[in-house]
């Protein structure tokens, strides 16, 4: 499915398919899921775990968009 999605060249695909696996990798990841759970401790509940996970995994999700397409700020965005 995902060399089908990537030779199918359209960007409008592949660009949310990169934030979804960005944004997965991080929720799921383990040692995130601790540093979380930590951060919360320490800051005696002031700073939620899942809220830091969230937030991490959106940051990741959106620089693999970013990523993909290193000279949107030059030029049009393509997908080859």
């Amino acid at each position: 499915m995902t060399n089908k999605l990537v030779r199918s060249g359209s960007l409008w695909k592949l660009l949310p398919f990169c934030f979804v696996i960005g944004f997965a990798a991080v929720i799921a990841e383990p040692a995130l899921i601790s540093v979380g759970d930590q951060a919360e401790l320490v800051s005696k509940g002031r700073l939620d775990s899942l809220v830091l996970r969230l937030v991490i995994g959106i940051s990741v999700g959106s620089v693999m968009v970013l990523g993909r397409c290193p000279s949107s700020l030059v030029g049009p965005c393509t997908a080859s």
